[in-house]
């Protein structure tokens, strides 16, 4: 069993599996014991990096569409203009009192980014008319209660309300982000650990399988000076 405990000194400081460094604690385990414990670890360990690839080709798809999706929202307007419309509400009251008008927004279809001016990608308008149903839209997003009246910017209501849910949504995006940052470090970690593990394992197998030849070579070497000593001890008889 020297041949065992000498293997254990060898990698005392190595990723050994639970299993292997109880059978070096084994006085009757056998090197071949050790060889099989080692194999099994090792299948364990090539079973955890294929989980750890499937991970990983998750995460490359989870951030290919990520950047893609970067690109395709910094490369068109209509899809920025349609974010911003998501994000204002669907309608918004000027004043304080029950009276004030009620105002909506819509994304303006005919809006022509090389001929008109940013505010006219959206369309605002209140419901009025003679009929009490007809959108009135306004000009630039300005309204005018009368004649002599001061303008509201109805835009300017729209887009402050925007910005107040592009905010939270922002910080919500930014823990996300972090969360993700700090899982990414731990999977690499996880990757790192079981590329270490299968490596010392594989050195492990090599130390147990030199030590196997060697015993065998010095078996192979000591057959025949054992048989020219017993040779040498019939002859003295």
């Amino acid at each position: 069993m020297s041949e065992i405990k000498d293997n254990k000194d060898n990698f005392e400081n190595t990723a050994f599996d639970t299993e292997v460094e109880n059978l070096f604690d084994e006085p009757d385990a056998s090197p071949e014991e050790v060889r099989d414990a080692v194999l099994e670890s090792m299948d364990k360990t090539k079973k955890r990096v294929k989980t750890a690839k499937k991970i990983g080709i998750a995460i490359a798809v989870v951030l290919l569409a990520f950047i893609i999706g970067l690109i395709v929202i910094s490369a068109s307007d209509s899809v920025k203009n349609s974010l911003v419309t998501a994000m204002m509400p669907k309608s918004i009251t000027a004043g304080q009192t029950s009276n004030d008008k009620v105002f909506y927004v819509e994304k303006n279809d005919e809006y022509d980014k090389d001929k008109d001016e940013p505010i006219d990608a959206w369309k605002y308008y209140y419901i009025g008319g003679d009929d009490g149903k007809t959108k009135q839209y306004l000009d630039k997003g300005n309204y005018t209660s009368h004649v002599g009246a001061e303008t509201q910017s109805v835009a300017a209501g729209f887009f402050l309300k925007a910005n107040e849910k592009y905010n939270v949504v922002k910080n919500v995006l930014k823990v996300i982000v972090a969360i993700f940052v700090i899982a990414l470090i731990a999977f690499l970690i996880w990757v790192w650990y079981l590329v270490f593990c299968l490596r010392e394992d594989k050195k492990k197998l090599a130390k147990l399988d030199f030590d196997s030849e060697s015993q065998q070579s010095f078996a192979e070497d000591e057959q025949p000076k054992r048989k020219k000593l017993k040779k040498s001890k019939k002859n003295r008889k």
